[in-house]
């Protein structure tokens, strides 16, 4: 259990959230480049600071994060750009509110229920997580690496993406200080991409589909507080019974934890 494992609400019932040596110069200088090279590719993976559209994006080493990854064409790009660019807008508008924090969750919310109504739509877009086969496929990639890279706190695959909620604190040795380097680390985007590429190709085969399956990069947001967590949780876990697939949230297949 990582530094989240905490019991929270679970919509109607009660869930757990839990040196090489070497006689010539030429051996040590390539020694000497390979720790180098490794030093500057363990600063990549304990990077926690990015830049998206002009916009600050925090990515804290350890911290658990609310992941959604969308198929190809689940949301045209033209409406993505249209409510990335409302979203930033709004959040300029608060930038020096003194509740800038509260706002700005409700801003990110505000985002994510009009992105969500979309990928809801009834319309002609390709659905390939209606295939169980296709949907418990994505389940088994993010379990692969579950307690080794994250715990998975939650995770619904809906027809068209994918919500998940990962704790990356795991990764964390019990004595670490905040500052000495991780040289296994492996952060969001590493993660991601490995989930993403095996379960396309997988998918591809057992579909017997071809082309990109998913949308180019995802959605992330650090959790910030159990409020944070247990409202995205809550959300993940009852993604299809607002979306009108089941009757009960815990009916839905493609769904972990169930309890």
């Amino acid at each position: 259990m990582g530094l989240w494992g905490v019991r929270v609400g679970v919509g109607v019932t009660k869930g757990e959230v839990r040196a090489y040596s070497s006689k010539s110069f030429r051996g040590i200088r390539s020694v000497v480049i390979l720790q180098r090279n490794k030093f500057r590719e363990t600063r990549v993976m304990m990077k926690t600071k990015f830049w998206r559209k002009g916009q600050p994006h925090i990515q804290p080493i350890g911290a658990c994060f609310s992941i959604t990854m969308l198929v190809q064409d689940a949301v045209p790009r033209a409406l993505i750009e249209e409510l990335q660019c409302r979203r930033k807008a709004a959040l300029i508008a608060v930038k020096d509110d003194d509740d800038l924090l509260r706002k700005s969750i409700e801003i990110h919310h505000t985002f994510e229920m009009e992105m969500e109504k979309i990928l809801n739509a009834k319309n002609s877009q390709e659905y390939p997580f209606r295939s169980s086969a296709a949907a418990g496929t994505v389940l088994d990639e993010v379990n692969r690496y579950a307690n080794k890279y994250y715990e998975v706190l939650a995770i619904c695959v809906m027809p068209n993406h994918v919500h998940m909620l990962l704790d990356f604190s795991v990764q964390l040795p019990m004595n670490w200080d905040g500052k000495m380097l991780l040289p296994f680390y492996q952060n969001v985007p590493q993660v991601i991409k490995r989930i993403k590429g095996a379960s396309a190709r997988l998918i591809n085969r057992r579909l017997n589909r071809k082309g990109a399956l998913w949308n180019k990069g995802y959605y992330d947001r650090f959790i910030r507080d159990r409020v944070h967590l247990e409202n995205e949780r809550n959300y993940i876990l009852n993604n299809a019974l607002k979306a009108g697939l089941v009757k009960k949230w815990s009916d839905y297949p493609f769904l972990y934890p169930k309890y």
